[in-house]
């Protein structure tokens, strides 16, 4: 075997190395970093996903997996045989990863509220640059007033409240695309939900249920003394264990969102019956001697400080029956805008 045929990323791959003469059994072996002492693609480079078989005897030896990275695999293959004095022979070879199709990776879409400004950015994976969005064939329009343009925005006053359905295509320059059917749902404009008073009511969090969402309005000003926010309203029997956790940065399409979460009663006191992931507290930054006991104060800025920057806490709920209480969200900087995309999830809630 001279050469290898190219392969894909994230497609299978299987093709055979042949060698001829001496006496067998073979051995075979790899004689570059590309493989480790398993036949295994060294983590990180385009030969990760693939192995090649270094146990077999035969006059054949083969390279198969499902490669995850594209690029030049380059790596030597050495086969030796029986006879004495052994001999060995060597090959360079080079199997070319091409970039994978494109894929989207939005399938959900956060409402929209009627004549208020929208915009949210689609996200993909693979693909060759340059990457065009629009809509599909045969799709239905976006709605009135909106528009997508061709890197994938989705931005707009939507002028009318209604569910609207369509079907977005992505187009690489190889002409490979993938469609993605999505629904928007644009509403009358509910008012802020930024005091208690005005919370939005959760339901139907068991096993868990997760509500997409951005802080907006752009209008209102940045404030660090009273900062934009958002409330939850949820019921939880008394006893549970219930999970709270945003997902902003760590969307497909990363949000500019560093959030904050809060649980408290309905005076807006915080509980104390949480068990923070985070590696610090959340109020003062101290180390928690107590990390597996729910006798946290229910507040958390980062999962893992500076690293993971999305909240989560996990919150014992106190009392006897049925008990409510309110999650609040806010950005670390007291700015509100409706860019600041995020998804919050509940689990183990009524």
């Amino acid at each position: 075997t001279v050469s290898l045929p190219d392969g894909e990323q994230n497609v299978a791959y299987d093709e055979t190395i042949s060698a001829t003469g001496g006496i067998s059994p073979y051995t075979w072996s790899e004689t570059t970093t590309a493989f480790d002492a398993n036949g295994n693609g060294a983590a990180g480079t385009p030969c990760e996903g693939l192995t090649i078989d270094l146990t077999v005897t035969t006059l054949t030896t083969t390279v198969s997996g499902t490669p995850v990275n594209d690029g030049d695999c380059d790596f030597t293959v050495q086969v030796a045989d029986s006879s004495s004095p052994q001999q060995t022979d060597l090959r360079a070879l080079k199997i070319t990863i091409i970039t994978g199709p494109p894929t989207i990776t939005t399938t959900v879409l956060p409402d929209a509220v009627l004549d208020a400004f929208y915009a949210v950015g689609l996200a993909a994976v693979g693909g060759t640059n340059p990457l065009t969005w629009g809509l599909a064939p045969g799709s239905n329009p976006v709605p009135p007033d909106m528009a997508l343009n061709n890197v994938g925005q989705l931005t707009g006053n939507p002028s009318a409240e209604e569910i609207f359905n369509f079907t977005v295509r992505l187009t690489d320059n190889d002409g490979r695309f993938d469609d993605q059917a999505l629904s928007l749902t644009v509403l009358a404009d509910p008012g802020r939900n930024d005091t208690i008073a005005t919370a939005t009511a959760l339901s139907g969090c068991t096993p868990s249920c997760t509500n997409p969402a951005s802080i907006s309005p752009y209008a209102d000003p940045v404030s660090t003394a009273n900062p934009d926010n958002d409330f939850y309203e949820l019921t939880a029997t008394a006893g549970n264990v219930v999970t709270v956790e945003i997902t902003a940065r760590r969307l497909a399409s990363p949000s500019v969102l560093d959030s904050i979460i809060e649980i408290v009663n309905s005076a807006g006191t915080r509980f104390i019956t949480c068990r923070d992931e985070g590696t610090v507290s959340g109020v003062d930054g101290s180390p928690d001697s107590t990390p597996l006991l729910f006798d946290d104060v229910c507040l958390n800025d980062d999962i893992e400080l500076g690293v993971i920057r999305d909240s989560k806490l996990e919150f014992k709920v106190p009392g006897a029956g049925t008990v409510t209480f309110f999650v609040r969200v806010l950005d670390f900087f007291g700015s509100a805008r409706p860019d600041m995309l995020y998804e919050l999830t509940i689990t183990n809630a009524d």
